[in-house]
């Protein structure tokens, strides 16, 4: 299928499986920029999908035990192409595993790939909120332009 600039495109499991190596379950969006959502990608499969023109999401899962290799590619994404997400209602992270997930606790994912980066939980929410603006190609709302203030 042609991808046009502009256009979401949704490419299916398997071919997205082809071409990065063969993941369980993956999402992507197209968007003149793409989204990639890979439970439990490796750092290779990060940086193909990245050498692709991908952005990497990362979730809640990063701060499950045996999540070692999800922690490896938060490692090594560049920050300017990184989400954070909550994967609602599945995957919340510790402390609150075992209960549906929900927005509040995107702040554990930061928190975490803060601690594995020597950053601020407060960082790591600033660059990704920026990321998501330029992503969507959004204004951010200053107090200023805000009429609710």
């Amino acid at each position: 299928m042609e991808r046009k600039k502009g256009q979401v495109h949704e490419v299916s499991e398997k071919e997205l499986r082809e071409k990065l190596g063969g993941e369980k379950r993956t999402s992507t969006r197209h968007e003149a920029k793409l989204e990639i959502d890979i439970p439990l990608a490796s750092w290779d499969q990060a940086k193909r999908a990245l050498d692709m023109g991908f952005m990497i999401s990362f979730a809640g899962n990063i701060t499950f035990p045996k999540a070692q290799q999800i922690r490896d590619a938060a490692l090594e994404v560049p920050l300017d192409r990184m989400f954070i997400e909550t994967d609602c209602p599945y995957l919340a992270p510790i402390p609150y595993r075992g209960k549906r997930n929900e927005p509040a606790f995107v702040k554990e994912t930061a928190r975490k790939i803060g601690e594995l980066r020597g950053l601020s939980t407060e960082e790591i929410g600033e660059q990704t909120f920026r990321n998501f603006y330029n992503f969507f190609k959004i204004s951010e709302i200053t107090e200023k332009q805000d009429p609710s203030r």
